[in-house]
């Protein structure tokens, strides 16, 4: 697995939920250690199905029926994928489903067979195991996946820092030297005493300068 370079116990996550029967209450989203970041074609990569998936419908019809629940009965379903960033640097990833809340049934990254989290879905499992080169094409792509995004976020990352020292950093620099200038001015502009400030140091005792001058009368070190 991938070694990547980013903050430890790093933690993305999709999450497909909704109500069965309720095609209008169905939510995508994506969190990053718990934080819920807004949908792009970056992180959408995840919620993207192929070939070695069953369609995530036909599973959710065989989950219905396993519980012998009707689609009018308002049961909630969840979909997780996650790409975890453990504390050594080594990327894991994980498909979850749960129903009414509970864990259903799983895809480790460790291994190319579902575990099935209640009774209800042993029949469900078995069926999946069936092919079992199959179910490992879908781990290794989810994988890709996983690290694609975590190298695109880590991109993402560099670049903003980059940009802080290159751009940021000298466009303060100038307003603080600004700053300074414009407030030894005014400092200097308070009275006809003493002048303050940076400024009103630079004019009321100006730099001293080598060499000589004639004042008229002969020569005079400076």
């Amino acid at each position: 697995m991938a070694s990547l370079a980013l903050p430890r116990e790093t933690i993305i996550q999709y999450r497909h939920s909704g109500v069965v029967g309720k095609t209008d209450t169905t939510v995508e989203m994506v969190a990053i250690n718990g934080v819920p970041v807004p949908w792009n074609e970056r992180i959408s990569i995840l919620s993207i199905n192929t070939e070695y998936e069953t369609p995530f419908d036909i599973i959710l019809q065989m989950i219905v029926k396993s519980y012998n629940h009707t689609t009018a009965s308002n049961h909630t379903y969840q979909r997780l994928r996650e790409c975890w960033v453990e504390g050594n640097g080594m990327l894991r990833v994980s498909e979850r489903i749960q129903y009414d809340g509970k864990n259903y049934l799983s895809l480790e990254s460790t291994r190319d067979t579902w575990t099935a989290a209640v009774p209800q879905a042993l029949q469900l499992k078995e069926q999946l195991d069936r092919d079992p080169a199959r179910t490992g094409k879908q781990r290794m792509h989810l994988q890709n996946r996983c690290t694609e995004l975590l190298k695109e976020i880590t991109r993402s990352q560099t670049f903003s820092t980059e940009a802080f020292v290159n751009y940021v950093l000298p466009i303060l620099a100038i307003v603080a030297f600004v700053g300074m200038i414009l407030f030894s001015f005014f400092m200097f502009k308070k009275g006809p005493g003493h002048p303050t400030g940076v400024l009103g140091s630079i004019v009321h005792y100006p730099p001293k300068l080598s060499g000589v001058a004639r004042d008229g009368q002969g020569y005079c070190a400076l």
